[in-house]
């Protein structure tokens, strides 16, 4: 019985060697071939740009629009941005941390398009709006469409952004709402010349430069984006995870972890 017994735990020993070879296997291939995949993406992403760049009646925008779409996708899939998904963490988990990227994303924003805008208006206290600025006024068709558009993430799960990079992770809700958003736009822009005749064009235009000034609106979202983040780190009763390296042949997978499959920081 001892002789059968010996056999039997040495087979089993041998089985449970050769599944764990072949795991180890497969998650090595599985790791080869999602990096082939993304070296893949970004030669076509690159090679897009030079096409863009070489062309000769293309918008000198374009190739610097692309890898800005290309980074802030990364960014946003790394990072976990989405609007509807932070706010919920926020509100059923106390996780109010990652809000912190809304308001970061703010203020910066706001810094830019205060250095954008006071070249093409200098003066934003006149009559006139920059241009291409989509400065638009406050109706009521803007608080039923935000309305409405709130109401389509809570049932799909997440907002555009969200969608779009879940349907690179291989999201198949991400399709239908993607889908409906298009829809969406469509409606509206049939019948935004009738909303903006009955509706908007009569409701009152708020920009606070026009009564601030470019520094003095820009300070004021800088202190309210400051105070908002010190709420937001006060408030927030979520565990940190903290990363700690050890000096070893580990590092290269503790920093591809925190490169690729650690959630980003919100500063990011």
């Amino acid at each position: 019985m001892d002789r059968i017994w010996q056999l039997g735990w040495r087979a089993n020993r041998e089985s449970n060697r050769h599944g764990l070879g072949q795991r180890l296997s497969l998650k090595i291939n599985d790791r080869r071939g999602s990096l082939l995949f993304a070296f893949a993406t970004l030669a076509i992403i690159l090679a897009g740009a030079f096409w863009l760049n070489s062309s000769d009646a293309t918008n000198p925008s374009r190739p610097v629009s692309l890898l800005l779409g290309a980074a802030l996708g990364v960014a946003f899939e790394q990072g976990r941005f989405c609007f509807f998904c932070l706010f919920r963490e926020a509100f059923e988990e106390k996780k109010t941390r990652p809000l912190i990227s809304i308001v970061v994303a703010i203020a910066v924003g706001a810094i830019g398009y205060a250095l954008m805008f006071g070249l093409y208006l200098p003066n934003p206290k006149g009559e006139g709006l920059p241009p291409a600025a989509h400065i638009a006024p406050v109706s009521l068709a803007l608080v039923l469409g935000a309305f409405a558009f709130g109401l389509g993430m809570v049932l799909s799960g997440a907002c555009i952004s969200g969608h779009l990079y879940r349907l690179g992770e291989g999201s198949l809700r991400a399709i239908p709402a993607l889908v409906g958003s298009l829809i969406g736009f469509g409606l509206g822009f049939m019948t935004w010349n009738t909303l903006y005749l009955e509706q908007v064009s009569e409701s009152p235009l708020l920009w606070l430069p026009r009564w601030l000034g470019y520094s003095g609106s820009l300070l004021l979202i800088l202190i309210v984006a400051s105070i908002a983040i010190l709420f937001l780190v006060r408030v927030d009763k979520s565990t940190i995870e903290t990363l700690t390296i050890v000096p070893t042949h580990s590092n290269k997978i503790d920093l591809r972890q925190l490169l690729f499959v650690r959630r980003w920081s919100p500063a990011v």
